[in-house]
């Protein structure tokens, strides 16, 4: 689901065309109505053709501050003097108007998924049985513009041995669990590509932009999904974020702590993000 805000019908109808069929859009064409919680999707698509006018830009910058985790999509001219009123604007994708039917339906598949990966993010830092050190990097890999694809690039950024990364994580994972540190970061890596695919976009070209062979990628999505990459295609990113959910977060958010006998001791209460 997604809104939709241009404040001219004829161009509307254009971007619309430009947009995946099978997601809801609701269409907007005052931004008062995008001030109300109750018109703003997980992502919303801001069609605005010129950038000159500062109270336009403030109200985008207001709409950025009250929904944090809404995934923005500029949709803007291709022109030099508007190109450099939108580099200090907090959206997260930008697509030029003559470039929305190649590049619109991936932006808006990458700025959908900012909501989940922040609520990821944050129910990882919240995550009791994770250790300060380990809670930080796997929320860093989950909000990082550049895929982690081993615990060595993780434990890079952090300066720190990949060992100790793999220690902590052993001694933190919930009880019974095999998950493993290098199964958590394909899972992210695997999110990330599944958010990116569109009909127009291959899995080569995503694997690239990951730093990864698409026969990698297709062994990831085996060893952690058992399906095959055209099968992950056909369900769409929902699927591989409900899995996600269900096989990585949801042990972690669940339980607090544990016994010494490996039990769960204390039931979380229900994460805030999910209401």
């Amino acid at each position: 689901m997604l809104t939709l805000y241009c404040a001219t019908a004829a161009l509307r109808r254009s971007v619309r065309l430009a947009l995946p069929a099978d997601v809801a859009v609701t269409d907007v064409d005052r931004w008062e109505a995008l001030e109300k919680p109750s018109s703003i999707a997980p992502c919303c698509v801001l069609v605005i053709p010129w950038l000159f006018d500062a109270h336009e830009r403030a109200r985008i910058r207001g709409l950025v501050a009250r929904f944090p985790y809404c995934g923005v999509v500029l949709v803007t001219s291709r022109d030099a003097d508007n190109a450099r009123l939108f580099r200090d604007l907090p959206v997260t994708e930008v697509v030029w108007l003559d470039d929305i039917k190649t590049d619109l339906r991936a932006a808006v598949g990458r700025a959908s998924q900012r909501r989940n990966t922040e609520r990821a993010a944050r129910q990882v830092e919240a995550a009791a049985p994770l250790p300060p050190l380990l809670s930080q990097a796997l929320a860093f890999a989950l909000r990082s513009p550049d895929a982690c694809l081993s615990v060595s690039d993780l434990a890079s950024v952090f300066a720190c041995d990949r060992r100790a990364l793999w220690r902590l994580w052993s001694r933190a994972r919930p009880a019974r669990s095999e998950l493993r540190l290098e199964d958590v970061l394909g899972w992210i890596v695997l999110v990330r590509a599944s958010a990116s695919k569109t009909r127009t976009r291959g899995w080569t070209a995503i694997a690239i932009d990951l730093g990864l062979h698409e026969h990698t990628l297709s062994r990831i999505a085996r060893r952690l999904t058992g399906l095959t990459l055209r099968q992950i295609a056909a369900e769409g990113s929902a699927r591989i974020w409900r899995d996600f959910d269900v096989r990585v977060l949801g042990p972690l958010r669940g339980v607090t702590t544990w016994d010494a006998a490996g039990h769960p001791a204390v039931v979380a209460e229900e994460d805030s993000l999910n209401s």
